[in-house]
């Protein structure tokens, strides 16, 4: 749990997979940088001279807990000038973000050596199993240790997860701090504004099996605006929440403070902040509502397109506080021994991301992703009553970012015995779902998942049984 909040100041709680992305590199003296794939045939050898893709002026800060709106600008023109030449979806962008924000980072201290580089690797891409990022966090690593350069954990993570945003992308730095501080057997929950990271051992009797729906989830393509759209909607509610309620704005800095603990106030004050956001509201409608913020609305806008039917604040905001405390008291869970609630945990977090329900049988189940206001009101009664269900960990909200497909897979195997829980993967809008299931279960998951989905629609199964690993280090 910790889906799409680590950009709001959320808890991760990830494990590095068993699959690897591997850089061999050697330096050049000429600035000339050479990118080279073992899979040739689907990723060409590309080369550039890296001060020539280095921004007129230094865009990048130091203390990368500052959000770099220069950098923000920049990016996006770029990839702007990408997408109109036909090239914003090159494999070698993960390489050169990280290149290019690294050397802008560094600009006054070092100019960075040319190099070679050979990739290899085997995580599945556009599976949700973040094999972008793991290229971005290798190339990082070996930039720095090219050049001779060093950065604490922290402020590599976060540089990295800034540093993505040359691809197009507008997330944050979740995936890059899986990639780098995973342990082996172990949880690694990590949380920011102060930075930690604690360990906790991963359920030895069990076993995280990833499951590729087949749908391909390119950020750097038509799914950008979707992505970016759900970032939208986390900056606007959040805006109108320090506008509207500014007697909290002092103990309200991240969208992850939003809850009672923070703000001292009762369960009921929460869902009555949710109920005062907008379910969906268009560009118009928040210039007049907030016209204080016009310079800033404007920068969010940028990044995307603006939806048809208005910005999904409400969902998206009551998803992303619940989703935080999910991520936050899960791991209590676990040093319990608690899997069969943390499972459960699972499937409410995905039904935030739902978009579909299905019947065991494969038959489809209506389901709504809005959040009106009857509904909220009942939450309000209920936390007013100290209804247990009413607890804010509790709460779906609507982020919307899985599929029909991956919404099958997840309630093919819910039920079926050995199975904990089931969930998105990553981002979304395609990519992997997983299923944590106990060890003896593993073999009759994959069966129903390959005889339920895989063969009534003609797909080649794709199923990973995985385990903690340690996480992004040098070799040699």
């Amino acid at each position: 749990m910790g889906r799409h909040v680590d950009h709001r100041g959320g808890f991760v709680n990830p494990i590095a997979l068993n699959y690897e992305t591997l850089l061999a590199a050697r330096p050049r003296r000429d600035g000339l940088v050479r990118l080279a794939n073992v899979e040739a045939s689907l990723y060409p050898p590309q080369e550039f001279v890296l001060e020539e893709e280095l921004p007129p002026r230094r865009l990048v800060e130091d203390d990368p807990r500052r959000r770099p709106e220069a950098w923000d600008r920049w990016t996006f023109e770029r990839f702007q000038a990408r997408r109109e030449a036909g090239v914003e979806r090159d494999w070698s962008n993960y390489l050169k973000a990280a290149l290019v924000y690294f050397q802008d980072l560094f600009r006054h201290q070092r100019t960075f050596e040319g190099m070679e580089v050979m990739v290899y690797g085997n995580v599945p891409p556009s599976a949700g199993l973040s094999s972008s990022s793991s290229l971005l966090v290798a190339a990082a690593e070996m930039a720095l240790a090219l050049n001779g350069l060093s950065l604490p954990q922290e402020e590599f993570i976060l540089h990295c997860g800034w540093g993505e945003w040359y691809v197009g992308t507008r997330g944050g730095s979740g995936d890059h701090a899986a990639i780098k501080l995973g342990r082996r057997g172990h949880l690694s929950h990590i949380g920011s504004r102060p930075f930690r990271v604690e360990y906790v051992p991963f359920p030895a009797e069990y076993r995280l099996l990833l499951a590729d729906s087949k749908e391909t989830a390119h950020k750097a393509g038509g799914a950008r605006d979707h992505f970016n759209q759900r970032v939208a909607a986390y900056e606007i509610g959040f805006l109108l929440w320090q506008k509207e309620f500014p007697q909290h704005r002092e103990r309200m800095v991240q969208l992850r403070d939003v809850n009672p603990e923070t703000l001292g106030v009762p369960l009921a004050e929460i869902y009555r902040m949710v109920k005062a956001l907008p379910e969906r509201i268009g560009r118009e409608a928040l210039r007049e509502r907030l016209p204080e913020q016009r310079e800033r609305l404007e920068a969010i806008f940028a990044s995307h397109a603006e939806p048809k039917e208005g910005y999904p604040v409400r969902g998206v905001c009551l998803f992303g506080i619940a989703e935080c405390e999910r991520s936050r008291l899960c791991v209590e869970l676990l040093r319990r021994g608690e899997v069969a609630p943390f499972g459960q945990w699972m499937l409410r977090s995905h039904d935030g991301d739902r978009v579909s329900r299905w019947s065991p049988t494969g038959e489809r189940i209506p389901w709504s992703t809005a959040v009106p206001d009857e509904q909220v009101e009942a939450l309000i009664r209920w936390a007013k009553a100290g209804d247990p269900s009413a607890a804010l960990h509790l709460q779906p909200g609507a982020y919307e970012c899985s599929t029909e497909r991956i919404d099958r897979m997840v309630d093919t195997v819910a039920s079926l015995p050995g199975v904990a829980g089931a969930q998105l993967s990553g981002a979304g809008l395609g990519g992997a779902m997983m299923v944590l299931v106990h060890q003896d279960a593993v073999e009759a998951v994959q069966q129903a998942l390959i005889e339920k989905v895989y063969q009534p629609l003609r797909l080649e199964p794709a199923l990973y049984v995985c385990q903690p690993v340690a996480g992004s280090g040098l070799v040699g």
